[in-house]
């Protein structure tokens, strides 16, 4: 029974409640002294003890069970979450011992990230401000400005200059400066937003207050067409328990005309984009290719004691046949009749539905306009296929430098709902959470999860605020075979197509002898 269900069944008893209590009160007022009309109403009024009894041990029991449940994971992670920080020895002297934390532990989610010295003391158990001291202590963080000047004027007296205060992790650059790198970014990605702005410059280790950003846009970009207040937005909230728990996965065919196909996967939990790659086909062995180039990532963090990505505990996708090795290989590693691959229809996968219609936006649309110019102005031809060999030779290399700096913006941006970043909220989420992924290199081991329930899985990971999202259904619907897979019908319906949907790209052979590419 779903959240709402429950609200109204909860509310029923208590307005039968009130109903009965309002009824007793008038037939006390309109009966007074008449033991005829009360004593029946009184016996219908009354409620046996062991039913009393009863209704009372069950709401206790319902209770405490909606708070173990609560508590309970939902899926153990792999790694559990791990202890940043410990008392040092005691050394004789009064109070506590001092915390003993960890600084390339601290380092490590301190880079690129925008976690608060707040946040931080939550993850290691202190205070802020002893994790700053230890960010100055270990160099990680330069010390901050004075609070103020003292002058001596000579006379017995001093005068204080007081400065504002400013964070020490703020990048000194000019305006000018500043100017220049909006510039360069705004030639790359002309629709990028404030916030994809920011982390444009993140990804360069280029951190500046808000205001200083939104006013070099000003300066460079002219004021916005719009302005919005403040206003609070309800979203239904997605819930996986953690990182890596789900990686959704996908082809976008926007460049499907010139025989380009971008494969994508991202990390449910924390909207962390994993990879996008480019490819001048659609087949299994190269969506295979890309999944296993984010698990066998040798990026180590102290912190986990393993590496970041690793296999996911499941993954979710399409019924295209570019699937079926990412989907074998999952089964392989995490085990049978749980889920570790989920087919379904493309709603469900509305997660990466989303991340498309950034990429549409910032990349494919561009690239797309670009290639059109050719077809119009500059005789490029789709049939032709020394032509779109050549197209593919000169472009799809720089098409996927573009992607991976998209991928390192996006990736350093600050998500609206949460206010963090992908990249905080994958650490954060390790941190608090633990682990789900299995490390390449202790890949396969037999999971001892119990068999799934289907329609638990066709409702796993499934994000209903971007399903009702008219932008990201309206690109959802132009890209997708909607006779295939239809949104007005139940999405949880669970008929399995007859056969898997195959999209062919086909093959551009290189039209130059091999001694000449030497």
């Amino acid at each position: 029974m779903n959240k709402s269900l429950m609200t109204y069944a909860a509310q029923s008893i208590a307005d039968a409640f009130r109903s009965l209590k309002d009824n007793v009160s008038q037939s006390i007022l309109i009966y007074q002294g008449n033991p005829g009309q009360l004593q029946p109403l009184r016996f219908s009024t009354s409620i046996h003890p062991d039913d009393q009894q009863t209704y009372i041990t069950s709401t206790q029991q319902m209770l405490a069970d909606l708070t173990e449940a609560s508590q309970r994971q939902a899926e153990p992670p792999y790694f559990p979450p791990p202890n940043l920080s410990s008392l040092e020895p005691r050394t004789g002297q009064r109070g506590r011992p001092r915390k003993h934390v960890d600084p390339d532990v601290l380092r490590n989610l301190t880079s690129e990230s925008r976690i608060t010295n707040t946040q931080l003391g939550e993850m290691f158990g202190c205070s802020s401000r002893t994790i700053r001291r230890h960010r100055v202590i270990n160099g990680i963080s330069p010390a901050g400005p004075p609070v103020y000047d003292q002058t001596d004027n000579g006379d017995g007296t001093v005068t204080r200059t007081f400065y504002p205060g400013r964070s020490s992790n703020l990048s000194d650059i000019s305006d000018h400066d500043l100017d220049q790198k909006v510039l360069e970014i705004h030639q790359l990605f002309p629709n990028f937003g404030r916030r994809m702005y920011d982390g444009a410059l993140m990804s360069q280790e280029v951190r500046v207050p808000r205001e200083q950003l939104r006013a070099s846009l000003n300066r460079v970009l002219g004021p916005t067409a719009n302005s919005f207040g403040k206003r609070q937005i309800q979203r239904t909230q997605y819930w996986v328990p953690g990182p890596n728990s789900l990686w959704h996965n996908d082809g976008q065919h926007g460049l499907i005309r010139y025989r380009i196909v971008i494969h994508g996967f991202i990390d449910g939990a924390s909207r962390l984009v994993l990879d996008v790659v480019a490819s001048d086909n659609n087949r299994a062995e190269t969506v295979y290719a890309v999944f296993e180039g984010i698990c066998q990532i040798n990026m180590i963090m102290k912190v986990m004691c393993c590496q970041v990505h690793g296999y996911p505990s499941r993954c979710r996708g399409d019924y295209g046949t570019e699937n079926v090795m990412v989907a074998q290989r999952m089964v392989e590693v995490r085990g049978p009749n749980r889920g570790s691959y989920i087919f379904g229809k493309s709603v469900h996968n509305i997660r990466i539905e989303r991340l498309w219609v950034e990429v549409t936006a910032h990349v494919g649309r561009h690239w797309k306009q670009f290639f059109l110019h050719l077809e119009i102005n500059c005789g490029f031809n789709v049939e032709n296929e020394a032509h779109v060999w050549l197209l593919h030779f000169l472009f799809l290399g720089r098409l996927n430098k573009q992607l991976k700096d998209w991928i390192a913006i996006w990736n350093n941006h600050t998500h609206s709902g949460t206010n963090k970043t992908p990249n905080d909220m994958y650490k954060q989420g390790i941190v608090q959470f633990g682990n789900r992924a299995l490390p390449h290199h202790l890949a396969p081991v037999s999971p001892n999860d119990p068999v799934a329930n289907e329609e638990e899985l066709m409702e796993y990971g499934m994000d209903w605020h971007d399903f009702e999202d008219n932008n990201i259904r309206s690109h959802h619907n132009g890209a997708n075979n909607l006779s295939d897979d239809s949104t007005g019908a139940n999405p949880f319906t669970s008929e399995t197509p007859d056969e898997m949907s195959h999209v062919e790209v086909p093959t551009t052979p290189c039209p130059l002898p091999a001694v000449n590419m030497e």
